[in-house]
């Protein structure tokens, strides 16, 4: 598993949301990335994850980790639903 080329456009990104999916995610990772290599970029996003899920995706050291507040919580302070 490589990290993406610079010199090679990316065509898509695709992002993983995540809680709690520390027996899954690098898995996931993997499975992705093996699929067309190089031609994508995957970003977890992880919700606020209380087992080792972000430990997991900081060694994915070539995948972005957005860590944020639980998502849930932003949903239910969403005036619009």
């Amino acid at each position: 598993m490589m990290p993406h080329d610079e010199s090679q456009p990316l065509s898509l990104s695709i992002v993983v949301p995540v809680f709690n999916e520390q027996a899954t995610l690098a898995r996931v990772v993997h499975k992705l990335i093996d699929v067309v290599p190089h031609l994508f970029e995957v970003v977890v996003v992880d919700d606020c994850s209380t087992d080792q899920t972000t430990e997991i995706a900081a060694e994915l050291a070539f995948i972005p980790l957005v860590e944020g507040h639980s998502t849930s919580a932003l949903i239910e302070r969403d005036p619009a639903r």
